[in-house]
């Protein structure tokens, strides 16, 4: 590749994951691609044109309204040039086109107006929104409203990745009058209305259909709530080399399918010493069923060894439910056996603490416990996340590697914020997290990000509803203790176990429903993942 202006782009080796840019990063991309790599912006555009239209031309097949009628909707920067350039791909193929402009052709930059003077060229008809004083709510013209609600799929290309404010007027009233149709629509690069980097609606967004996102998907396209308005994501390559994107340095990155990871872990001489012993910490009368779940899946998932150590009361009622499973009592209301729980911790290779787990000055004892091991790997979750917010001060002796599992509400007591302000930001929240305990955070939920304090963060946008059951985060921190003991770099070991654990629900989803989906569904479907089974998604 050639080098301009002293930036050397490194051709790259083969992706092994998909990484996932801001707005700015977008940018960026754009302009190091024509300044520095020398591709011509009309070539970006011509590409992104044809893309958005063989998305669009899909759905006209699939509505069964040939040639069909389409309207797209454009503005007045990049996004409406894509649109036109789709419009006159569409146009080719015989599709019937109309563009409908917010704003007038006047004072548009030069790029955006060759791409529709090319379209009208051709025939397409182009429509004007502009706003007559003082009574822009007369604006949108019936030949408008006719053109959009008449045509068989819709086609958004108002706003891309720079929209940095809330929509008004004109252009949130072309967005609702989109999102009543009812009709397919297809978004250029991100829904109209959305942010790109965090996700979050700058006003009501368009309801996408499909996206078709150019080069690399965007941080506001992978989680909630722009997951919701992206529909189904296309990431189109149009010409951007993949080292502009690399030489940015991107920090996300999709879980991109890790099946083959999962294989050939075990050497036909090894015996169960040598695949990890996972102790799990945690139950309380009434909750024992957490640390079991934790405990079968860590086994199913690999671990030579799991030893539960429990509440006192628990475990006559636990031993024999798994008989894989070793069950000890490890405390009880009063303290901790120091003894037993001695024996447990030098005996470990990797620990769970937390499942079902007391909060009170037991449950602090047992987290200083596992903490006390500088060299062993610790996962901490639920009840031990409750006994973190309000003790912060033990990670000053934490272990390493230590991961903390965060939902939402325990995130937001971790920050002393609200469950909405983690919903709001959760790539921020994550990285506030990873800067407070300089550990390994997986903040679950839908689109589980995973983020470490060198910096890489990891997206599963698998899974799926029927996962928000009660334990499912039990049996995901039980395979992320054991994926630990197999793997050498615990951010892949743990980005490994998430994507599993999401893989074992879209399979149990895809077996039982969403609705009857329960926790243990996913343990009986680890052994299809290490197999290879990927399912659905």
């Amino acid at each position: 590749m050639s080098v301009r202006r002293g930036v050397h782009l490194e051709p790259i080796a083969r992706r092994t994951a998909t990484p996932v840019v801001t707005a700015d990063e977008m940018r960026e991309a754009d302009r190091l691609t024509i300044e520095e790599a020398g591709i011509p912006a009309l070539v970006l555009v011509e590409n992104a044109g044809r893309a958005v239209a063989d998305a669009t031309f899909e759905l006209l097949q699939v509505e069964g309204d040939s040639p069909g009628l389409v309207a797209i909707v454009c503005g007045r920067g990049n996004n409406g040039s894509d649109g036109f350039a789709a419009a006159r791909h569409l146009w080719l193929r015989g599709v019937r086109v109309t563009c409908v402009l917010l704003g007038t052709k006047e004072g548009l930059r030069p790029e955006v107006r060759a791409q529709l003077d090319m379209a009208q060229v051709l025939g397409v008809t182009v429509l004007e929104v502009a706003a007559p004083h003082p009574s822009p709510s007369d604006a949108i013209e019936a030949s408008v409203e006719t053109a959009i609600e008449t045509a068989t799929v819709l086609v958004d290309a108002l706003f891309g990745v720079g929209l940095d404010r809330p929509v008004s007027g004109l252009a949130a009233e072309l967005i609702a009058l989109l999102n009543r149709q009812g009709a397919p629509i297809v978004a250029v690069d991100i829904p109209s209305g959305l942010d790109a980097t965090t996700g979050q609606g700058l006003g009501e967004p368009v309801h996408a259909t499909v996206t078709v996102t150019m080069a690399a998907p965007k941080r506001g396209l992978v989680v909630h709530p722009g997951a919701n308005y992206a529909g189904r994501l296309i990431v189109a390559d149009i010409g951007i080399p993949d080292a502009v994107i690399d030489h940015l340095g991107p920090r996300v990155a999709l879980i991109d399918d890790l099946g083959g990871a999962l294989r050939a872990r075990r050497p036909a001489d090894c015996h169960k010493g040598q695949m990890g012993h996972v102790l799990v910490i945690g139950g309380a009368p009434g909750k024992g069923g957490a640390v079991l779940l934790a405990g079968a899946a860590a086994l199913r998932f690999g671990a030579g060894l799991v030893t539960i150590a429990t509440h006192a009361d628990c475990q006559g009622r636990l031993e024999g439910l798994q008989p894989e499973l070793m069950v000890e009592a490890g405390y009880d209301d009063v303290g901790l056996r120091d003894d037993v729980m001695a024996r447990l911790i030098v005996a470990a290779d990797s620990v769970v603490i937390g499942p079902g787990m007391p909060t009170g000055p037991v449950g602090v004892a047992l987290v200083a416990l596992a903490l006390s091991r500088s060299d062993l790997p610790v996962v901490l979750d639920a009840g031990a996340l409750t006994v973190l917010a309000a003790h912060p001060a033990m990670l000053a002796t934490r272990a390493r590697p230590l991961v903390l599992t965060p939902h939402p509400g325990e995130a937001a007591r971790l920050l002393g914020r609200t469950t909405a302000d983690i919903a709001d930001d959760r790539f921020g929240a994550l990285d506030a997290l990873i800067h407070a305990s300089m550990a390994i955070v997986v903040l679950k939920g839908a689109a589980t990000l995973v983020g470490e304090p060198e910096g890489r963060i990891a997206v599963c946008t698998r899974g799926n509803p029927g996962m928000a059951t009660a334990g499912t985060g039990d049996v995901l921190a039980g395979m992320i203790a054991c994926s630990l003991h197999h793997e050498p770099d615990p951010f892949d070991a743990v980005r490994i176990a998430t994507w599993a654990h999401a893989t074992a629900g879209d399979l149990a989803a895809a077996d039982v429903g969403e609705e009857s989906l329960i926790a243990s569904d996913l343990i009986a479907r680890l052994g299809r993942v290490l197999r290879g089974e990927t399912g659905p998604g």
